[in-house]
């Protein structure tokens, strides 16, 4: 039972780390995302205040199509991942225009 309860310890303390990704990975997703309006994956990294206002209207937003059409000319590349802290935590914002 020890040694059961010992790699259950193990297997919770390193599987964030095992399931972690870079914000370039992340910000990548989100931005394919956006691209081909996917809901799904917008609100799996949104915070959940804020999916709960997300709804079926979300990409008829005006402001929201101009960035969606900017996105169709981008070549799949990230020019440069920049990090700051704020009074909700550590945040990402990418370059990638």
């Amino acid at each position: 039972m020890k040694i059961i309860t010992m790699m259950m310890s193990m297997m919770i303390l390193f599987a964030p780390l095992a399931f972690a990704q870079s914000a370039k990975e992340v910000g990548k997703k989100l931005i394919t995302a956006y691209e081909k309006k996917d809901a799904k994956t917008i609100k799996k990294h949104m915070g959940p205040m804020m999916a709960l206002t997300m709804n079926d209207k979300f990409f008829e937003d005006k402001d929201l199509k101009k960035d969606i059409e900017n996105l169709k000319k981008w070549n799949g590349k990230i020019k440069e991942v920049r990090y700051f802290a704020t009074v909700f935590g550590a945040m990402a914002a990418l370059h990638y225009a």
